[in-house]
């Protein structure tokens, strides 16, 4: 390794720069900057969950729940588990709206449901049986 007593004075000159002036006016503006990412860039500490069941209080598997930012319009798609339990995680604070699709059942529809900063908040559903509509093409 090369001390800087053993540089010539040119590149001696060229490395003192980084010990104090305009080096370290570089390294405060580059951590200012990175401080200062917008705020589309971060990543939410809440969560949404809950459990989705039948009116018989079965759990419903593979049904589908849409989150959505009512701000924003970002949205996140989860499924439930075998249990019927649901996970949206890594939300960030603000309304959501939340859509939850299964075939067979009436979809059903949650609005203004307020997140806060780093809560877990449970919101359950009961979906009702869906109609039966049956089409019938005749060709002919």
């Amino acid at each position: 390794m090369i001390s800087i007593g053993q540089m010539d004075g040119l590149t001696q000159g060229m490395f003192q720069g980084f010990r104090g002036g305009w080096g370290a006016r570089l390294s405060v503006a580059l951590a200012f900057a990175l401080l200062m990412t917008p705020a589309s860039a971060q990543v939410g500490n809440s969560m949404l969950t809950g459990r989705v069941v039948d009116a018989t209080d079965s759990a419903i598997p593979d049904g589908e729940v849409k989150v959505i930012n009512e701000g924003s319009g970002a949205a996140l798609t989860v499924s439930t588990n075998g249990e019927g339990i649901y996970r949206a995680a890594a939300l960030l604070p603000g309304s959501y709206r939340i859509e939850v699709t299964v075939t067979g059942f009436e979809p059903l529809v949650r609005k203004n449901v307020a997140v806060q900063v780093a809560q877990t908040l449970a919101v359950d559903f009961v979906l009702q049986v869906g109609q039966q509509n049956q089409a019938i093409e005749v060709t002919g």
